[in-house]
């Protein structure tokens, strides 16, 4: 009976110790498009697609849980860390912010940019332009935030965001976490129509009409 229980005991022990741990930030999911966004174990590591240099899991290490570490690789005097995130589906047209949280571990201090690279088919098998970002941003000993924006141009029919950091000074390594991309929609101004405006100057006409009867009967 005790070896029964036993088991049981170290079943439940092993099962909990093969669960990632539940921080996620990724901020805060909701809308993300992107999957594995918060490095919280080595197969969401692996779920991205290295684009320069060395990634591997960082646990504790996150912005919130666990992260990933991105050593540079030399591309004759240019030092690159790079990485794209699993396949999201986008619409033409609509913007879509895109960004993740990095902080500087060791070595020569880069510029990281929020890139993206879009297909013209779902699976991400069909490249149709990209780019490293625009917005640079030097991480330190912190954790800051990378974020860019993209329209995605037409006949685009899914993204991956692109982590990049990148420095001619020297090897480094990074820490980052948190990836995402949220489309977002301008809202649309009501335009008054000719019957709303009708409409609202007929009310103000009745409310002055009322305001002056009353007065004359208070008067009288």
């Amino acid at each position: 009976m005790r070896r029964v229980h036993l088991g049981v005991a170290l079943t439940v022990v092993f099962a909990a110790a093969a669960q990632p741990l539940a921080a996620v930030d990724c901020t805060t999911i909701a809308g993300n498009l992107v999957t594995s966004c918060g490095f919280e174990d080595a197969g969401e590591v692996a779920a991205w697609f290295p684009n320069g240099g060395t990634p591997s899991f960082a646990p504790g290490l996150g912005e919130t849980g666990n992260g990933v570490r991105g050593i540079a690789q030399d591309f004759a005097g240019l030092w690159v860390f790079a990485m794209k995130s699993p396949c999201f589906p986008v619409s033409p047209g609509l913007e879509y912010t895109l960004g993740y949280w990095v902080r500087l571990d060791v070595g020569a201090v880069p510029n990281c940019t929020a890139g993206w690279q879009q297909y013209s088919d779902l699976t991400c098998a069909t490249p149709s332009g990209g780019a490293i970002g625009q917005q640079d941003v030097v991480p330190g000993a912190a954790y800051v935030e990378v974020r860019d924006s993209r329209v995605p141009a037409a006949g685009t029919a899914a993204m991956q965001l692109i982590l990049d950091c990148r420095t001619p000074s020297g090897v480094f390594e990074v820490l980052a976490d948190n990836g995402y991309a949220f489309w977002y929609r301008p809202p649309t101004q009501e335009i008054p129509t000719l019957g709303g405006v009708g409409l609202a100057a007929l009310v103000a006409a009745l409310g002055l009409a009322a305001f002056f009867l009353l007065r004359r009967r208070r008067a009288a």
